[in-house]
């Protein structure tokens, strides 16, 4: 009979049996024969010693590149229990038109490097999860990256001259130019908006192709409120939309009095 101890309970053997305890820390523990208490002992217990491995972080884990940019993501691999070989890195799951580069690889932790996302103006948009693998020393560890991937701006629209005077009844013309960025060459529509009664707005040519120029011919009425409006042209391509405000100051048509000398009513 093993009579109860503090750790680890009490058990009956038969003659040539055997016992056994699973320890959860360790530490020394006594032990003893119920029946000839002057038999005891103690049991070391020695603690296993971890493995030397390392630790894979990444810092931001989220974020978005646009078309034809970069985005810059630091990867830490972090030595655990005196772990000291080289830990190779790399990156799977990128999108068709996105690259990867390291500013250093391998690591010998602990160590960062910086993983730079670079997207073509071509990378397809969307939301992408990727996976940074590590190996090294026998051991591997991966860590995710979520990566969203953001349509360039496309082209820049501008309009000459942003503001001019024109009298009722009369007609001005704006030039617009559409510029494309990168490899942009879809059609870009152009709409004039917010123009006061009695203006029309003729855009030609409409689509424009990047990069391009385009004539708003305004033409005003007579019933043309005489004072500042502030039109809106948009420009809309390839799932891009761009505006910019220009003013169209009209001025009051010119006119003539009428006067009889000397007034025969007088």
């Amino acid at each position: 009979m093993i009579p109860a101890a503090s750790d680890w309970g009490t058990g009956d053997l038969a003659p040539g049996g055997t016992a056994s305890h699973t320890f959860g820390l360790g530490g020394v523990y006594p032990y003893y024969d119920g029946h000839n208490p002057a038999q005891r002992g103690w049991v070391v217990v020695v603690p296993p010693v971890p493995a030397p491995d390392f630790q894979l972080t990444g810092n931001p884990t989220t974020g978005a590149v646009v078309q034809g940019q970069a985005w810059t993501v630091a990867l830490t691999v972090t030595a655990l229990n005196g772990f000291t070989a080289p830990v190779w890195l790399g990156v799977s799951g990128l999108p068709a038109g996105v690259a990867a580069g390291w500013s250093a690889n391998p690591l010998t932790p602990t160590a960062s490097a910086l993983l730079t996302l670079s997207a073509g103006s071509q990378a397809p948009a969307g939301s992408y999860t990727l996976v940074v693998n590590s190996a090294g020393g026998g051991f591997s560890h991966t860590t995710p990256i979520s990566l969203s991937v953001v349509l360039h701006a496309g082209f820049t629209v501008s309009i000459t001259p942003t503001s001019q005077f024109i009298a009722q009844s009369s007609q001005a013309s704006y030039t617009a130019t559409v510029a494309g960025l990168y490899d942009f060459t879809e059609p870009v529509t152009l709409t004039v908006s917010g123009a006061p009664a009695g203006v029309t707005a003729a855009v030609a040519p409409n689509p424009v192709v990047p990069t391009g120029t385009a004539t708003i011919a305004v033409t005003t009425s007579l019933s043309t409120p005489a004072t500042n409006h502030t039109l809106a042209l948009t420009a809309s391509g390839g799932g891009r939309v761009h505006s910019l405000p220009f003013t169209l100051s009209v001025t009051p048509h010119p006119d003539f009095d009428l006067a009889v000398t000397p007034n025969p009513l007088t």
